[in-house]
């Protein structure tokens, strides 16, 4: 059966994700294997392709959620939100591949913070602000990891540092002068805020979809408002 042959495929690749992920922030070593990066882009590769065949069991994947695997379950689901949403704007394949490896780069810092940016953390500590506030560079770091400066790393690397940007200029860190945010990097920011809201954190419960995208319209000048309607 077609249809039993697309969910397990969405199930395996989100699992295996989700895995490779978790070894990635596991890694206390300043230098990730290239395995995981292979293994990383091969998965997003499969993604991409089964969006194209079954994008609603893609999307079913998305809405997982487990607290206690926040960080790696997050970015995950911002890598298929992301992909979703540019497959929603025809960019073409390799442009699909680039922005999903980009979303899981996103965050991918979070590793080097030197504290557990779990649900152990107090929210609103000092611990828990200086994590996110650091993370965007600590990210970019984890992208200069390989020498070659391609353009998909280019991209990865504005993402990692942007994400968390308006395009007002709020957020942080920092913003480029002189420079648009990046296309990717207004994708990312959407989904990482929608999977945000949506989970349950800090003995927090997430918000249905509908609020989350009524909290986001409110931010206005953040997030660019014709992706955040598609």
């Amino acid at each position: 059966d077609e249809e039993e042959a697309h969910a397990k495929s969405a199930v395996r690749l989100y699992a295996e994700l989700l895995v490779t992920m978790k070894a990635w922030m596991s890694i206390t070593e300043p230098t990730v294997p290239d395995i995981l990066r292979g293994r990383l882009l091969q998965g997003v590769q499969n993604l991409v392709d089964l969006l194209h065949d079954a994008p609603e069991w893609v999307m079913s994947a998305a809405t997982y959620r487990d607290p206690a695997e926040y960080r790696v379950v997050h970015a995950v689901n911002m890598c298929i939100l992301s992909i979703a949403l540019g497959h929603r704007i025809d960019l073409p394949r390799k442009g699909l591949m680039n922005l999903g490896m980009a979303a899981l780069y996103a965050d991918s810092g979070m590793r080097r913070i030197g504290v557990d940016l779990s649900m152990a953390v107090q929210p609103g500590s000092t611990a828990e602000r200086r994590g996110i506030k650091e993370h965007p560079l600590q990210s970019a770091k984890e992208v200069l990891q390989t020498p070659a400066l391609t353009r998909a790393q280019r991209d990865r690397l504005l993402v990692a540092y942007e994400h968390h940007t308006g395009r007002d200029g709020s957020g942080f860190p920092e913003r480029i002068k002189g420079k648009p945010k990046h296309l990717f990097s207004t994708i990312v920011s959407i989904a990482d805020q929608y999977d945000e809201l949506t989970s349950d954190q800090h003995e927090v419960s997430g918000q249905s979809p509908s609020q989350a995208l009524e909290t986001m319209s409110k931010a206005a000048g953040f997030h660019d408002t014709r992706l955040l309607s598609i």
